[in-house]
């Protein structure tokens, strides 16, 4: 494949790049009654992708350049703590079963991607950047970080998880018989963090609710687990 080089500073170049790719993403889901294939994080990630692979951009200079963007997901996160508030008393309800579901979820999702890796036999720091792949991306570098693992295939692996996860949790509730939308959402939440609770919220408040949820509780149990199991282990 002939590489295109680019001959300028691209820090601005790639912050709208990327505004321009979500902006695209967003109008293609919106046309599309939103359907989960053209959610704006797929249809961003298929135009941003191809355009570092033909200028030759190393995933860190991509990285710095959208560092603003990336920072911004941060507060984005925090701000579901208002729909949370607003259905605090459904929340109460469910609760403890709900925590139950969420932790031996995120324990099968971050186990299982490990072991996968493991199969197959990639080396240590790729399984170690395969762990966090089912946490909202703030909360995954931050892991990978203290980990020593690939940062940025703990990125690719995140936005698969999140795309491929909000892709087919509803369509997996619905094969076993699962109409319950807090169940679809903490489903959503546990396989596809911030994807899953966008889709979530496209579908029913309440089930974007439990998404939030889940994605939350699963990113605790992650920072606070997989650093000193890791350490164990290792």
């Amino acid at each position: 494949m002939e590489l295109y080089p680019l001959p300028f500073d691209t820090g601005l170049a790639w912050l709208l790049f990327t505004l321009a790719a979500f902006w695209l993403g967003t109008l293609a889901y919106t046309q599309s009654a939103k359907h989960p294939v053209l959610n704006p994080m797929i249809v961003a990630g298929l135009l941003v992708v191809p355009a570092l692979l033909l200028t030759d951009t190393a995933y860190a200079t991509y990285a710095e350049s959208v560092e603003m963007l990336r920072w911004l997901t941060g507060p984005a996160i925090v701000a579901l703590a208002v729909p949370l508030y607003q259905s605090l008393t459904q929340v109460r309800q469910a609760f403890f079963p709900a925590l139950v579901v969420i932790v031996l979820g995120a324990s099968v999702a971050m186990a299982s991607g490990a072991v996968a890796m493991q199969l197959l036999g990639a080396d240590l720091a790729v399984i170690l950047a395969m762990t966090p792949k089912s946490v909202t991306t703030p909360v995954a570098m931050e892991i990978a970080g203290r980990l020593g693992a690939l940062e940025a295939v703990t990125a690719l692996f995140v936005l698969t998880a999140g795309v491929t996860g909000a892709l087919t949790a509803n369509a997996v509730c619905h094969l076993f018989g699962i109409q319950d939308h807090r169940v679809h959402g903490l489903v959503l939440g546990v396989t596809a963090h911030v994807l899953g609770v966008a889709r979530g919220y496209s579908i029913s408040p309440e089930m974007g609710t439990f998404a939030a949820v889940g994605m939350g509780i699963t990113a605790i149990l992650a920072a606070l687990l997989l650093p000193p199991i890791a350490a164990f282990v290792l």
